[in-house]
């Protein structure tokens, strides 16, 4: 496994969450990602990543991956203090079939706003929420586990929190 810098770490998903999807994800299986990072490097050697991305700076960080560039539009369903979520556009860019979801974006309090979506996704395959040590992004995997009647297994990593629905 490729060792971020200390700067990035914190940014990315944490060594647990990357164990628990190589122990769970078959090799080759299609990952969608929302959210692009160093994790996207690590994935795409042995998945094959679409990776939706609000911000052009990471589009395009990890040739092997697939980006859909997507930037933020405000819902009215928005949390209030987000700036929005993706625009809905990218529904058409996500291939047909995947057999895994990862929530990782949009950034800050934006990524909440999943819950207003989450229906739009794949529900047979499993998700994993990350950064579920904070409030929001924990209310909202709960939110999801109900909305979707998903169960939900929560790690705690040596750094953050993650979940897992199935």
């Amino acid at each position: 496994m490729i060792v971020p810098d200390k700067s990035i770490k914190g940014w990315m998903l944490s060594e647990e969450a990357l164990k628990w999807i190589t122990d769970n994800i078959p090799f080759n299986s299609t990952i969608v990602e929302l959210g692009s990072g160093f994790s996207t490097k690590i994935l795409s050697r042995d998945y094959k990543i679409f990776s939706v991305e609000e911000d052009l700076k990471w589009v395009g960080l990890e040739p092997d991956s697939t980006y859909i560039y997507s930037p933020l539009k405000k819902y009215p369903n928005d949390i209030p203090t987000s700036t929005g979520w993706y625009e809905d556009s990218l529904f058409n860019f996500l291939p047909k079939k995947y057999d895994f979801l990862i929530v990782d974006g949009p950034k800050k309090q934006n990524r909440g706003n999943f819950i207003n979506f989450c229906e739009l996704f794949d529900r047979t395959v499993p998700f994993l929420i990350d950064d579920t040590d904070r409030v929001i992004d924990k209310e909202m995997a709960l939110g999801v586990s109900e909305k979707l009647n998903k169960k939900i297994f929560e790690f705690k990593s040596s750094n953050k929190e993650f979940m897992i629905l199935i």
